[in-house]
């Protein structure tokens, strides 16, 4: 498979990203990366913790800058006749559809239902983000990319297989549920 190029990008200004649809890849250097969307300044997105629906951007953009995560984030050209205000109604009922990412649901899941609906002439059975980003570019629905913490001006999106993305999903199950152990017994000894 080809590899594809995000380039050039630019930096994610507050302002600019709480309007318009953007594919969001989080801590983008990590292979996989965590995938969300953000609609007219509201993020969805699936993780091991559960569903995150409409929560702010600035919540995020916190997290984001606490950390330091390279996190891109690529405009998403709605077709015709869609709005932003469509795209939440439809990023709302799809993420609803899944509780956590499993190897039932990954992170990409509920995007996909999403872009089917959007583009139902020009997507398939796109598993992982490096196969769904160029058959949206064809479609010539990407917009520019922006980055918070990300300072190139290009960036290659890598390929990974079903076994790694499903360790990756795993390894943030766990971490949850230590994450909760911990919280429970540290209640416990209050």
């Amino acid at each position: 498979m080809k590899s594809f190029v995000l380039s050039p990008i630019y930096p994610a200004e507050s302002k600019r990203l709480r309007k318009g649809v953007f594919i969001v890849m989080h801590n983008v250097l990590r292979s996989p990366p965590h995938l969300l969307t953000l609609a007219g300044g509201l993020i969805y997105s699936l993780s091991a913790k559960g569903q995150h629906i409409d929560e702010p951007l600035s919540k995020w953009l916190g997290l984001i800058r606490r950390k330091k995560t390279p996190t891109l984030f690529i405009e998403w050209k709605l077709p015709s006749g869609y709005t932003d205000d469509d795209a939440q109604n439809l990023f709302r009922k799809a993420f609803r559809r899944h509780k956590r990412v499993s190897s039932k649901a990954t992170c990409l899941f509920p995007i996909r239902e999403v872009v089917t609906i959007m583009h139902p002439d020009h997507v398939g059975n796109e598993k992982f983000i490096f196969e769904l980003l160029p058959t949206l570019a064809k479609a010539g629905a990407l917009g520019k990319t922006f980055a918070r913490h990300f300072d190139k001006t290009e960036f290659e999106l890598a390929t990974y297989t079903i076994d790694i993305l499903y360790g990756a999903i795993k390894a943030a199950e766990k971490k949850e549920r230590d994450r909760k152990s911990v919280s429970r017994t540290t209640s416990a000894v209050k």
